[in-house]
């Protein structure tokens, strides 16, 4: 995989991983001596487009974030001190 990298040294450089990371490189990142976990590229995904919950189309979970995460209606469709409503049943 790569490097070993502790949880706190990971914190501190995550910036200089992650730059390293989107150049190919993999990482484990351990806590003390026992390995939690991998930083690495991501295996190119089939049909995914940039953008939120893009990737979760047909999946009834990403659409339901992909509508909480819309802009949010103008001020003509909201009543003063009307807070958004979340869809039903995620809320």
């Amino acid at each position: 995989m790569g490097e070993t990298v502790k949880v706190a040294e990971a914190k501190a450089r995550f910036s200089e991983l992650q730059a390293r990371v989107e150049a190919g490189e993999g990482f484990v990142i351990a806590r003390g001596h026992i390995p939690v976990a991998c930083l690495k590229p991501l295996e190119p995904m089939p049909g995914f487009k940039p953008g939120v919950a893009a990737h979760w189309k047909g999946d009834p979970a990403g659409a339901a974030l992909s509508r909480l995460l819309a802009p949010p209606a103008g001020p003509e469709n909201q009543r003063s001190g009307d807070a958004p409503s979340l869809p039903h049943g995620t809320g």
